[in-house]
């Protein structure tokens, strides 16, 4: 059935190849606006090669459209004003203050005559503000916690003010209490600010409730495109994961959990 939204990402038959390796084969889906996106699967079966595709980082065969045009369309800058990327870490950095890591997310509108000094204040404000950082604005950015980094990182994307947001894995190295911050927080700008998102995560717990659609990829084939609830039953989890699993549902909680088997 047509929900009536409009699509801010849709992908047709979409291939990667590395080397002699086709790491993704024949990947479609689509993000309506507003939605949230999540691409599950085991390590290795092509769901970070699929966000550097997105970004461009990797080549591939097949359609690409961004908020109705064809990938290519646009250029760097064009296409960084419609997709922000959060990837898993920020790697090796100068010692940069937080408000000043966050100018670096601005390049999209330098050399804009109508882009002032202002509206740049203004875009890093909000983005502070959205992830609860304000506090940290001046603080050294190697001397954050995992927890505080990874709001930074989604503070820089929020700065590019892109409608669509790709995250990898943005968990990974963080704790259960971090990590239900974080959900929380990707679901308030989802809800609040009319943001898009794509999560590559393994965190199965929270896909009931945070995500309006799930990708679950196998062997680099889309093995599910649909809903959180039809996705979340023991059949189709082990065909995915390869392993059994057993699911409780405590009230509005669901609780997933791998079996041996």
């Amino acid at each position: 059935m047509d929900s009536g939204k409009e699509s801010i990402l849709s992908v047709q038959g979409l291939n990667v190849s590395l080397g002699r390796r086709n790491v993704l084969k024949d990947i479609s889906f689509q993000i309506e606006t507003g939605d949230a996106l999540f691409v599950l699967g085991p390590n290795g079966v092509g769901k970070s090669s699929l966000l550097k595709a997105l970004v461009g980082a990797v080549n591939f065969s097949g359609s690409c459209f961004v908020d109705g045009l064809e990938r290519t369309a646009y250029s760097q800058k064009e296409f960084a004003r419609k997709v922000a990327y959060v990837p898993q870490s920020m790697g090796d950095i100068p010692p940069f203050t937080v408000s000043e890591f966050l100018e670096l997310s601005l390049y999209p509108y330098r050399g804009f005559a109508s882009f002032s000094t202002r509206e740049a204040a203004t875009n890093i404000n909000f983005a502070l503000e959205a992830t609860d950082t304000v506090h940290l604005r001046d603080r050294i950015v190697s001397s954050l916690s995992g927890g505080e980094h990874q709001r930074i990182l989604i503070a820089s994307a929020l700065a590019q003010r892109a409608p669509l947001m790709l995250l990898d894995e943005p968990t990974a190295h963080l704790d259960p209490a971090q990590k239900s911050e974080l959900f929380a927080l990707l679901n308030d700008l989802r809800r609040n600010h009319s943001l898009s998102i794509l999560v590559v995560t393994h965190e199965l717990g929270q896909i009931e409730h945070l995500s309006s659609k799930v990708l679950a990829l196998k062997n680099g084939e889309v093995c599910f495109f649909g809903s959180p609830q039809d996705f979340l039953c023991p059949e189709l989890l082990q065909e995915v994961y390869g392993v059994p699993f057993g699911i409780d549902r405590v009230g509005v909680r669901c609780y997933i959990q791998a079996l041996r088997a």
